[in-house]
């Protein structure tokens, strides 16, 4: 058995909360289903957990593999030339045909480190060896290199079972995994940190300050204008989502302002006489469902060119 557990993309999440997924290849073909179980400690005692309980169970499994050659971030995005060279390991030795149809569509997910990959038609080179053509950092995943060896998991779309994330982003969960009528007690527990990269917002781009790019100047009789593009935040919840605006002195916090999403703009009165310069700063805020996720910032300097 092969396992891992993979922090989703927004675009993949439960409900546009963080949500995890088990990927699980089986040890033999009789085995017909998995379990996924939490580690919980109800005596408060530390370290190890006192109970294992459910959390999910399973009728289809992941082919599990190795990468046998390094795969560089430089290839195409519809990658029809190098593909994944990948050698299966486990009774799961062949992988189905995919049409072009079904591999553009993401039928088939491919996960490799922190990218997840569409399987286009893969070509058999030797028993459990393959070429997979593929399309590169869906769903926002990035694109990166991945050295030979990596583990390949490659799952059909349909059986990729979200789980709302079961602790806090920073903690480590306890996991195990058993297959057809293992007990748990059999399993060694694993740990995960779940880092939550995945949720954090993209920096706002386009800011403008009364129009100007850069070095945006002002007078003391008038309002600030800014306006500014948002993020992709494509399978996020926005219920509670917001653009902060924040005026700064020297370097220093002197005012805030909460623009709710979508909006993209923000007339502000400044409340005191206008300071010879200051500089603005925005970035995109959600709730992830325990606490607010705050994205890059960005900035733009502008100066009084007047004291009338």
């Amino acid at each position: 058995m092969s396992a891992r557990i993979f922090e989703l993309p927004p675009a993949l999440c439960l409900n546009g909360q963080p949500s995890i997924a088990a990927l699980i290849s089986r040890d033999q073909k009789s085995t017909s289903g998995a379990q996924l179980l939490l580690g919980k400690n109800y005596a408060l005692s530390g370290d190890p957990p006192d109970v294992f309980s459910l959390l999910q169970s399973y009728r289809a499994f992941a082919w599990h593999g190795q990468l046998m050659a390094d795969y560089s971030a430089d290839t195409l995005c519809i990658d029809t030339r190098i593909g994944i060279i990948t050698q299966l390991d486990g009774p799961d030795q062949i992988l189905e045909e995919v049409t072009d149809y079904d591999g553009l569509a993401g039928a088939y997910l491919v996960f490799i480190d922190d990218e997840i990959l569409f399987l286009l038609q893969p070509t058999m080179l030797t028993p459990g060896k393959y070429n997979c053509p593929v399309v590169r950092g869906q769903f926002g995943t990035p694109i990166q290199s991945h050295d030979a060896g990596a583990d390949v998991f490659i799952l059909r779309a349909k059986d990729l079972i979200p789980i709302q994330l079961p602790v806090k982003v920073g903690n480590t969960g306890q996991f195990k995994i058993t297959l057809g009528v293992q007990s748990a007690s059999d399993q060694v527990a694993f740990e995960t940190e779940f880092v939550g990269s995945s949720f954090t917002p993209a920096a706002i781009t386009g800011l403008t300050f009364n129009g100007f790019t850069a070095n945006a100047p002002y007078d003391a009789t008038h309002n600030f204008t800014l306006a500014w593009q948002l993020p992709d935040v494509s399978g996020i919840d926005l219920s509670k989502s917001y653009t902060l605006i924040e005026f700064l002195i020297a370097g220093v916090v002197q005012y805030t302002k909460q623009v709710a999403w979508p909006a993209q703009s923000l007339i502000y009165t400044y409340p005191v006489a206008h300071p010879a310069a200051l500089t603005v700063r925005a970035s995109f805020i959600y709730f992830n469902g325990w606490e607010a996720v705050q994205g890059p910032t960005t900035t733009i300097a502008a100066y009084k060119f007047s004291n009338s």
